[in-house]
Formats: C-alpha cells, structure tokens, sequence
C-alpha cells in the first residue's frame, strides 16, 4: 500500500474524546483488554507507535493498564527512523 506508513490526522480533542477513545477505555477497563496494537498512521503530528500521550498518559496511566501489552503493526516502528 503506497504511503500508508505516512498519513498524519489531525483530531480536535474534543473529537479524540469523545468518538476515538471511549470504545478504547470501555475494552481496557470494561472488558479487561490486555494489549493494543499501534499503527502506521501518526495522529496530531505524533506517529502512533511513538505517541506518549496515547500510549502512556492514556493507557497505562488514566486507564491504569501499566501491564497493557502495545505491539506494532508490521514495519511500522521502522517508519520512525
């Protein structure tokens, strides 16, 4: 897939929290979830798989899922460099 690895969206926060993230927090915390897989887009400027706010400050820190396990889709931690 040409530049799939490349794709940046913009998010308003008030859409982040409101459309994106509930169904995320509904499976870590309702659900009990145990992992989550990053992907090749960047979200707000910051590529998934390297996106503290989502990654940490969200999920391992509001959700509490410090043990949460975070995979990359394939190549995509190679798109960093």
């Amino acid at each position: 897939e040409a530049n799939r690895g490349h794709s940046d969206f913009n998010i308003s926060k008030f859409d982040l929290f409101d459309s994106y993230l509930p169904q995320y927090k509904r499976a870590f915390q309702g659900a009990k979830a145990a992992g989550v897989m990053c992907s090749y887009n960047a979200v707000n400027g910051l590529p998934s798989c390297a996106n503290g706010h989502l990654l940490q400050m969200m999920l391992r820190g509001e959700w509490k899922q410090e043990h949460a396990l975070v995979t990359s889709d394939c190549g995509a931690v190679n798109n960093l460099m």
